[in-house]
C-alpha cells in the first residue's frame, strides 16, 4: 500500500478514502523521472468508480503518499504526506459495462451476472435481459430477486 485517494486535503477526519492495493508501472515516456504512469488494477479501478463522493472531479480527488512509498534516485525514502495533493484533472468513466459471464442455478432459481466493471444494480432494466436458446432463438425474461454491486442476482 503506497497511495491513498481521499475527498479532501486533511490527514484525519470523517471522509471517503481509498488505499490502492496494487497495480503496474505503465510505460513511462517522461525521461525527466518526475512523472510516473501507474496502471490501476481492476479491483482498485472498480472500487474508485463505485465511490460516488470520491474522485469524480478535481474538487474531491486528492492523493497522498504513505511512508516509504517511493525513493528518489539517491535511495531516499519519501515521507508520508501530511496534506493530500489535489488532482489537476479527473477524467470521468466513459467505459460501458460489458456482461462477461453468468451462472444459472436452476436448483436455487438464480441467475448471476458478472460485469467488466462496477455497475449500479438499481439501474438494471430486466426488459433488456434475455436468456436465449441458440437452437430455436426462444428467450425468457427473468424476475429480479436480489441485487449486489458487481454481480446481479436474479
Amino acid at each position: 500500500h503506497f497511495l491513498v485517494f481521499q475527498e479532501n486535503t486533511t490527514l484525519f477526519g470523517n471522509f471517503s478514502m481509498y488505499t490502492l492495493t496494487s497495480g503496474l508501472l505503465a510505460t513511462n515516456t517522461d525521461t525527466s523521472l518526475l512523472t510516473i504512469y501507474f496502471q490501476l488494477n481492476r479491483t482498485d479501478s472498480n472500487a474508485l468508480k463505485s465511490m460516488v463522493t470520491l474522485a469524480t472531479n478535481t474538487s474531491n480527488a486528492f492523493a497522498r503518499l504513505l511512508l516509504g512509498a517511493i525513493e528518489d534516485v539517491s535511495g531516499n525514502l519519501a515521507e508520508m504526506s501530511r496534506e493530500a495533493v489535489m488532482a489537476t484533472a479527473v477524467l470521468p468513466d466513459l467505459t460501458e459495462p460489458v456482461l462477461e459471464e453468468f451462472d444459472l442455478d436452476l436448483n436455487d432459481n438464480l441467475l448471476i451476472l458478472r460485469f467488466s466493471e462496477a455497475v449500479d444494480p438499481a439501474t438494471l432494466d430486466i426488459s433488456g435481459l434475455m436468456l436465449i436458446n441458440s437452437t430455436d432463438m426462444t428467450y425468457i425474461v427473468p424476475e429480479v430477486q436480489n441485487l449486489s454491486n458487481e454481480s446481479v442476482v436474479f
